[in-house]
């Protein structure tokens, strides 16, 4: 993880969060949810809400380099919470060479999940359930999953991270926020 120190927290509170009903703790699936704000968002050149994939789009974003971000623990040997936001660069995978990477667990591994390799020891790591993973596309990022989990030997083993795949529950999405996804 890249430690941004110079980067300011800024907190909202929130109204309530509405989790998918489908969502299934054992088998990891539909780990997806929407927090409702209490407040509206002022934009500012470094508030700016994340652009979602249209309807549209069918890409895997496989071999693309994915952002993601989050303030969990920065190492297995190093278990507190960070006090920066971090972020890990590394590729997004397909969901074949994910599966090869969870031997022995890949039926956790299902059309809704992208995943993140964990190349280098680095990925998402405990505490980071929820946050984004971007893509760039066309100059801009895209996210195009939620961190849903991990290893459970570590966040520095090589083990790919799982997400929720944005694009799987667009419909979802839009019909529990106030979201509207470009056809």
């Amino acid at each position: 993880m890249i430690e941004e120190p110079s980067q300011q927290r800024i907190t909202f509170s929130s109204s309530g969060v509405i989790g998918h009903p489908g969502y299934d703790l054992f088998d990891v699936r539909n780990d997806i949810a929407v927090v409702r704000l209490d407040e509206l968002i002022v934009y500012t050149d470094r508030i700016q809400p994340i652009r979602l994939p249209s309807r549209s789009d069918t890409r895997t974003f496989a071999g693309l380099m994915g952002t993601v971000s989050g303030y969990g623990i920065y190492s297995t040997a190093n278990p507190a919470l960070s006090d920066v936001l971090n972020y890990v660069l590394n590729p997004v995978m397909t969901n074949a060479d994910c599966r090869a990477g969870w031997s022995g667990f890949e039926w956790l591994i299902e059309a809704q999940n992208i995943c993140q390799s964990g190349d280098g020891g680095r990925a998402a790591c405990n505490s980071d359930s929820g946050g984004p993973l971007t893509v760039q596309d066309s100059g801009e990022s895209l996210q195009v999953g939620v961190v849903s989990f991990g290893s459970s030997g570590g966040c520095d083993n090589g083990v790919p991270t799982v997400f929720a795949r944005v694009t799987y529950y667009l419909e979802w999405i839009e019909a529990n926020s106030d979201f509207t996804p470009d056809l």
